[in-house]
């Protein structure tokens, strides 16, 4: 079975795990990787500091893996020769790794990688060679992979989820909340939607821009409406809109968290909300002409909704109860 390396997604949750006082054996059984797996790749990017930090670690592994290796399979001539020669007819370096199999089943020094191919091929490029030219597309270099930058929201200063008390995971009290934003079509648009967790009331606004001080306006406009003491925590994803999350705490009272980054079950009740609000503007729906009149309806219909999660009572009717 062929090994996968572990990827900026995977080190930022054993980043996070750890942080949260997850053994390493439960942070492998997370992730479905071997113990032993998770317990090299913190010993081999433990920095100077004595811990481990997700951002260090992939740049090292991004270092290790752009120095040059020496290919002893490069070294065989009759394999040299044949992935050449089959290049040469334009064969894909996919099709030669497999086909080699069948044209020389016995010999296992004839046996190559697709991969390994492409890594010849590349090399050749930087030595001034021109067998790029047989790949479909004669590409020079390889595209890069898209990838998600799991960095790309820590904004400063902010609090992590894993400092929230775990008593809110439990619904019991009012006044915890969760927030995002939802997007129309080729951004046309801005919706921020703020739920709260034990009674899943909705309150939500339509943004003129994605800026962070314009979400900060509707945020602080949206809690004025909410009484004091239904005010106590929200916890955000990782979006520059939430840049003044300060700002909003300074106005509100509220204590702010961030969840992890493309860790969206940790603010599951928004998600699910979201969900509701998007059977009334679906995906593929340009926000352009949606005016805030709509998007208060749309909250009100979701308010005094019956849920089967809440008994069959409505958000307005529970949250109701806690004033």
């Amino acid at each position: 079975m062929p090994y996968n390396h572990l990827t900026i997604i995977e080190r930022t949750a054993i980043f996070y795990r750890g942080m949260g006082g997850d053994s390493i054996r439960s942070i492998a059984r997370y992730l479905d990787r071997s113990h032993s797996t998770v317990c090299r790749e913190i010993k081999r990017n433990t920095g100077v500091t004595g811990s481990y930090v997700n951002e260090y670690a992939q740049r090292y592994a991004d270092t290790r893996k752009a120095k040059p290796r020496h290919n002893r399979k490069w070294k065989n001539q009759a394999l040299r020769d044949y992935v050449i020669t089959q290049l040469s007819i334009k064969f894909t370096p996919e099709i030669i790794s497999n086909r080699i199999k069948i044209d020389d089943p016995r010999n296992k020094q004839m046996r190559i990688g697709t991969e390994c191919i492409y890594q010849w091929i590349y090399q050749d490029v930087i030595n001034g060679g021109k067998l790029y030219k047989n790949l479909p597309r004669c590409h020079k270099k390889r595209r890069k992979q898209l990838r998600y930058d799991l960095l790309r929201g820590l904004l400063p200063n902010r609090r992590s989820i894993h400092e929230r008390a775990k008593s809110i995971n439990n619904r019991v009290r009012y006044g915890h909340w969760e927030g995002d934003t939802i997007f129309g079509t080729r951004s046309s648009g801005y919706i921020a939607t703020f739920v709260e967790r034990k009674s899943r009331y909705l309150i939500c606004a339509k943004l003129c821009d994605k800026t962070a001080q314009e979400l900060a306006n509707k945020a602080i406009n949206l809690f004025a409406n909410i009484p004091k003491k239904l005010i106590k925590t929200l916890t955000l994803d990782n979006g520059k809109e939430f840049a003044q999350f300060k700002r909003i705490e300074k106005s509100t009272g509220i204590v702010s968290y961030f969840a992890d980054p493309y860790s969206s079950w940790q603010r599951g009740t928004n998600e699910q909300v979201n969900g509701l609000v998007r059977r009334y503007f679906p995906k593929k729906m340009s926000f352009e002409n949606i005016t805030d009149k709509m998007v208060q309806e749309v909250a009100n219909k979701i308010n005094n909704r019956p849920r089967k999660c809440l008994n069959y009572r409505t958000p307005a009717e529970v949250l109701g109860g806690g004033i």
